[in-house]
């Protein structure tokens, strides 16, 4: 197939332009800059933003694409304003531009803070672990804008009957991390704050998104999953030394009745949906590579 990335020069883009090329897709990169390392042989690489749907629309029309995967973001490090906008309209941009190119499918980033309060622990979650399901408390901008954008997607496949995927992926780790967070995890003890955002210590290698977006393109464009998708891209296990149950007693007392009954290994954020739908397996488990696997 034919994709299109935007944002391939990120985290998650990296891995996941090395990703679909190692498997034989024909990929083409718009992203503002040229990255720092060259991507792998074959791979297009078109300057551009994700800000001007003209651009995009080119970019997709000249790649004579079957599918584009929408990584581009403003992150939180800008202002509210910058984040809102380019999120929610880059995004906008990249669907209206796919469904006009006569594309099949479109596949978003989100993130798993669109879940806000729940996820941040600042309202009970109605359950753990979170899944797709689970309602919705944004408060940020960045997170707000995610949840529009989630929404969006479902919109777009109604309107055009495009096939979109929205993913949520937790904190992305990319490889050349793992020497410092498994030097941490070495040194850390039950009730230590976890080396990742967020309370859940939810964690997945960017190598594993890459490999739940590759699998999610390739159900879709085999006709097998049709009209608005949305899964978690995370790890299988928390990334805490003791189980959530113990971590939530130490850390979270107000909400460890809610957490009780997570077993050892057990994450916070449920991958059933992409396991059973996609065949998705993290491949990257922090104990595993703590052990001496491979970063």
């Amino acid at each position: 197939m034919r994709v299109v990335v935007t944002g391939g020069g990120g985290r998650i883009g990296r891995s996941t332009v090395a990703e679909l090329s190692a498997h034989g897709h024909e990929v083409t990169v718009l992203d503002l800059a040229p990255p720092p390392a060259p991507f792998p042989r074959g791979v297009t690489l078109r300057l551009g933003s994700v800000d001007e749907c003209g651009s995009v629309m080119a970019v997709l029309r000249n790649a004579r694409a079957d599918a584009v995967v929408h990584l581009a973001r403003a992150t939180t490090n800008h202002d509210d304003i910058t984040v809102f906008r380019s999120n929610v309209l880059g995004s906008y941009h990249v669907l209206q531009a796919a469904a006009a190119c006569g594309q099949r499918v479109a596949l978003v980033a989100s993130s798993i803070q669109a879940l806000g309060d729940y996820w941040y622990l600042r309202q009970a979650p109605h359950y753990l672990p979170l899944d797709e399901a689970h309602p919705l408390a944004p408060r940020s901008a960045y997170a707000t804008s995610k949840a529009v954008i989630e929404e969006t997607c479902r919109a777009v496949s109604r309107e055009h009957g495009l096939t979109t995927v929205v993913i949520r992926p937790t904190a992305v780790i990319g490889p050349e991390r793992w020497p410092d967070l498994l030097a941490r995890m070495r040194a850390s003890r039950p009730g230590d704050r976890p080396p990742v955002d967020g309370p859940l210590a939810a964690y997945v290698d960017a190598r594993d998104v890459a490999l739940l977006i590759r699998l999610a393109l390739e159900r879709a464009l085999s006709g097998d999953l049709t009209g608005a998708h949305l899964f978690h891209a995370s790890g299988a296990d928390p990334l805490v030394p003791e189980s959530l149950a113990e971590s939530f007693a130490h850390r979270f007392p107000e909400h460890a009745a809610g957490a009780a009954h997570l077993a050892p290994g057990t994450p916070g954020v449920s991958i059933e949906r992409a396991r059973q739908t996609l065949g998705y397996e993290p491949r990257y488990r922090w104990r595993t590579l703590l052990e001496g696997g491979e970063p």
